[in-house]
């Protein structure tokens, strides 16, 4: 009895002497394995390369992307993942917010080129749906210029709240493209009519804007004393070409134009719009009035 109760004081104090020697041995050497959950936690995330924010995804660009203008932007508004995102993008009446374009010339801050733009959508009601957007410059950009696009949300509670997404991008693009359009047949048209069009090829810079492509090369030609151009939106079968208003750069009324002017200017923006299979008929608007313009 007396031996069995020896054997038992040495057992616990060998228990004890283990337990402080593994105590000490953590707290000053640090030498107790780390749980494997500790171990998996420091290992570097693989960074998201997509542009998006709030839901809103432009999957067309990559940052830092050199581009040139017409610019077709594409992407989605996909509002599934709200409480992992912690924000949504809003969209109203068949749009998701706009877009705008900056510059920065010679790094003296950046400047708006070009107009706001509204960023249509396919379905504004669905959780998820598509988008695609032109954009345009209104001012001549040396190659490299830093640039930047700026998609704001809808604010439709008018409250000055709302996300925005910016794309850091660098302008300008040696790629060229042959482009048809038609133009007035100048040697025709002076012996019967003005409406007399013949196809040429002229080289644009390279986009899959090709209707934005053809309008801004016309406008800034053939067609320059008529109008000053906006934008294009396509509508079922329908090319609604957007002026900047209904007056030409002299001042004088589109809607004011001799016969001879409005079938040359309306037969140049019809035959080379419905080359194009999707676009069976033209239509003339101003973007200041939101009104067609008729002859």
């Amino acid at each position: 009895m007396k031996k069995n109760l020896i054997i038992l004081i040495l057992l616990l104090i060998l228990a004890g002497g283990i337990a402080y020697y593994l105590r000490h041995s953590v707290i000053i050497t640090g030498t107790m394995p780390q749980p494997v959950v500790e171990i998996t936690a420091t290992t570097t995330p693989v960074a998201d390369s997509s542009i998006k924010k709030c839901g809103f995804e432009v999957t067309s660009l990559v940052a830092g992307q050199k581009v040139n203008f017409p610019l077709r932007v594409q992407g989605k508004v996909d509002n599934s993942n709200i409480q992992q995102d912690g924000c949504s993008w809003v969209r109203f009446e068949g749009q998701a917010g706009v877009a705008q374009v900056y510059y920065n010339l010679n790094n003296q801050g950046w400047k708006l080129t070009g107009k706001m733009t509204p960023v249509p959508v396919e379905n504004w009601m669905a959780t998820s749906t598509n988008f695609a957007v032109i954009l345009a410059l209104s001012d001549d950009l040396p190659e490299n210029t830093p640039i930047k696009i700026v998609f704001t949300e809808e604010d439709v509670v008018g409250e000055g709240k709302f996300d925005t997404l910016e794309i850091p991008l660098v302008f300008g693009s040696s790629e060229k493209m042959d482009l048809s359009v038609y133009i007035q047949d100048v040697v025709a048209a002076q012996g019967s009519d003005c409406g007399i069009t013949k196809k040429v090829t002229v080289q644009v810079p390279k986009t899959t804007g090709v209707a934005d492509a053809s309008l801004r090369y016309l406008f800034a030609n053939e067609l320059s004393k008529y109008a000053t151009y906006s934008s294009v939106r396509i509508e079922g079968s329908v090319a609604k070409v957007m002026l900047e208003n209904d007056k030409t750069p002299s001042g004088y009324l589109i809607s004011g134009l001799s016969s001879c002017q409005g079938r040359h200017l309306f037969a140049v923006l019809k035959d080379t719009l419905t080359q194009y299979e999707n676009i069976k008929s033209v239509e003339l608007y101003s973007d200041e009035t939101g009104k067609m313009i008729q002859f």
